[in-house]
């Protein structure tokens, strides 16, 4: 966990640590990342970085919760102006966050990875600490929404979008995970993400429109 001495740090220079962290663990995952690589990336001590984050675990943890929150406020400012439908604000939204991927693929590739090799019991945890955070703020994105033609109410409709999608996720991440392109190719998870998510809408609007 990020301690006071890393929050009193120049926002420059905690940004320098984080971003040579998130590099070297999305090029080489938790095990084989180094934290002698990453020091001397920054121009920091060993010393300093455990005295910052006090474990290995605890700076993937701290990188992935930073990651994860920059990406989604980064979302947040690119989608505005959202159609008032539910099925053409949830498309526009899994377009939106793909072409982040493509913008940013070593942090696709360190979110990827996460749920690809890290121990149950880590992701456990992590899952706890960032990820559902990080899903609810997305599906935060579909109120707001007309509500008028649904069949049920938005709260319902919400959570049902949020099963389907969890299951794409999750279906696509499992196919992937059989290869070995999931490290080197971006579109080997975006692409039948994409098509996946497509079937899926069209199966969503006969059951949530009245």
């Amino acid at each position: 966990m990020k301690n006071d001495a890393f929050q009193n740090l120049p926002s420059e220079k905690r940004d320098l640590i984080l971003n040579a962290s998130l590099d070297e663990f999305a090029l080489y995952g938790f095990e084989k990342a180094s934290t002698n690589r990453i020091v001397r990336n920054t121009g920091i001590s060993k010393g300093s970085l455990f005295q910052y984050f006090g474990s290995k675990k605890e700076l993937y943890f701290a990188v992935l919760e930073h990651t994860a929150r920059s990406l989604v406020e980064a979302l947040k400012k690119k989608l505005t102006g959202l159609p008032s439908d539910i099925m053409e604000r949830l498309k526009k939204i899994l377009e939106t966050v793909l072409d982040s991927y493509r913008e940013k693929p070593l942090v696709a590739l360190l979110l990827w990875s996460v749920m690809e090799k890290t121990d149950r019991e880590s992701l456990v945890e992590l899952v706890n600490r960032i990820h559902w955070q990080a899903q609810m703020d997305f599906i935060g994105l579909l109120y707001g929404a007309d509500t008028s033609n649904l069949r049920y109410g938005i709260d319902e409709t919400v959570e049902f979008i949020r099963w389907v999608l969890e299951g794409l996720r999750q279906e696509t991440l499992k196919e992937l995970s059989s290869g070995d392109t999931l490290e080197s190719d971006l579109e080997s998870f975006t692409k039948p993400f994409l098509e996946k998510s497509e079937r899926a809408i069209k199966f969503l609007s006969k059951c949530v429109y009245k």
